[in-house]
């Protein structure tokens, strides 16, 4: 197979000047790429940080309603153990009298 080498030469002679040009172009879009990569996961942790912020807000949120709800059932139970005894001393005082 005969390479044809005028031919060859004439295109090194050609593209050999713009090398260095494509070779930095290539290493800019490559460093934008990055930096935009980079903007774009900067602005995805602020969005992630604002979520986990108002997921924790909600979250002592409902654990203040817990509390609440836990200290209602406690009275509750005291109430209902304490009418309990009532119920059952006056059962005791009518079957026993």
């Amino acid at each position: 197979m005969a390479i044809p080498w005028g031919i060859l030469g004439t295109l090194i002679k050609v593209l050999a000047p713009s090398i260095p040009d494509i070779v930095s172009t290539m290493k800019n879009k490559a460093e934008r790429q990055k930096s935009d990569l980079t903007s774009a996961d900067d602005a995805r942790v602020q969005e992630l940080e604002r979520s986990l912020n108002k997921q924790l807000l909600l979250i002592e949120q409902l654990t203040v309603q817990v509390e609440k709800l836990e200290r209602a059932y406690r009275v509750v139970a005291f109430i209902a153990v304490f009418a309990l005894t009532l119920g059952l001393a006056a059962l005791s005082i009518i079957v026993f009298r």
